[in-house]
C-alpha cells in the first residue's frame, strides 16, 4: 500500500512523539512534538522538540529542539537526521541519541550549572 506524503509525516510524528514520551517528555498536539521543563537558577525553563520536513522529495526528517539560554537557542547544534524510510527500532535509537545530546546541552547551560554549584560560605 502506498502512503501519501502527509500520511508518512503524520506516522513519523506519532512514532517520534511516542519515543519522546517514553523518555519522560510531555507529548504535545502542536507544532512541537514534546516539551520538558528543566530547573534552573532563574526558575523553570522549557525545551521543545520539533520534527522538520522539507517536502516529499527530501530523504530525511530533521529532529530539532529549542531551548533559549545565554541569548540563543543552545540546541541549534543538536539536530539529527531521521531517514524517511527508517524502521521503528532505528527511529527509537535516533530519538534516544538526540535526547541524550539535548539533555547534555541543557545541563551544560549557565543557568543549570549555577543550580549545581556549591554555595560559598
Amino acid at each position: 500500500m502506498n502512503t501519501t506524503h502527509t500520511e508518512q509525516v503524520q506516522a513519523m510524528r506519532q512514532q517520534v512523539k511516542a519515543a519522546l514520551v517514553a523518555l519522560g517528555w510531555a507529548g504535545l498536539d502542536s507544532t512541537a512534538l514534546a516539551e520538558k521543563s528543566f530547573a534552573t537558577v532563574v526558575g523553570p525553563k522549557v525545551a521543545h522538540v520539533y520534527l522538520q520536513d522539507f517536502g516529499a522529495q527530501s530523504q530525511a526528517f530533521i529532529l530539532a529542539g529549542a531551548y533559549w539560554s545565554e541569548g540563543r537557542n543552545i540546541l541549534e547544534g543538536c539536530g539529527i537526521l531521521i531517514q524517511k524510510e527508517a524502521q521503528s527500532a532505528e527511529v527509537s535509537a535516533l530519538v534516544q541519541k538526540f535526547i541524550a545530546g539535548v539533555e547534555a546541552a541543557v545541563g551544560a547551560s549557565y543557568a543549570v550549572r549555577l543550580m549545581r554549584a556549591p554555595l560559598a560560605a
